[in-house]
């Protein structure tokens, strides 16, 4: 059954490519605007190896002397496997670049994280080395100061 273009097969396909990328933009902490350039880069990917596919298998057929159009039917050819691999790229029938997306958007929530965890770090370690107002008051129950309590100090 065909419903504009597309098969029931290939609709019910991406319509679960689409709540899959939409299941990983909801539990993402990635902006819609990095997952939008994320997803438009996974499909240029995908369109990019399907155009060189259809380029090599292109290459396997024996061309028909019968109806030889020569240059500019190869240029043609060339230029229609180019929007046939656009087309599929965002159809997203082959899974390609929703594997591409999946795996790009895992690796940028990674590094926000190891960036947030360095950041979590540095502050820590600065608040840590900071000198705290308190501790050249003199100690009553001593009479000695608390600096010279360090282990530098002795």
């Amino acid at each position: 059954m065909s419903l504009g273009g597309l098969t029931k097969s290939g609709l019910t396909s991406q319509l679960a490519n689409q709540a899959a990328s939409e299941a990983l933009s909801k539990s993402s902490k990635i902006s819609p605007k990095e997952q939008q350039q994320v997803r438009k880069l996974a499909e240029d990917f995908e369109s990019i190896f399907m155009d060189i596919m259809f380029q090599s298998m292109r290459k396997t057929v024996p061309k028909s002397e019968l109806a030889g159009g020569g240059n500019a039917e190869e240029i043609f050819r060339g230029m229609l496997d180019s929007e046939y691999a656009k087309m599929m790229a965002h159809q997203r029938t082959s899974g390609i670049a929703n594997s591409i997306e999946k795996e790009l958007l895992k690796s940028m929530e990674n590094q926000a994280a190891s960036i947030n965890s360095v950041n979590a770090q540095k502050v820590y370690r600065t608040q840590s080395l900071q000198r705290p107002a308190n501790k050249a008051k003199i100690d009553d129950r001593s009479g000695v100061q608390a600096e010279s309590m360090l282990p530098g100090n002795r």
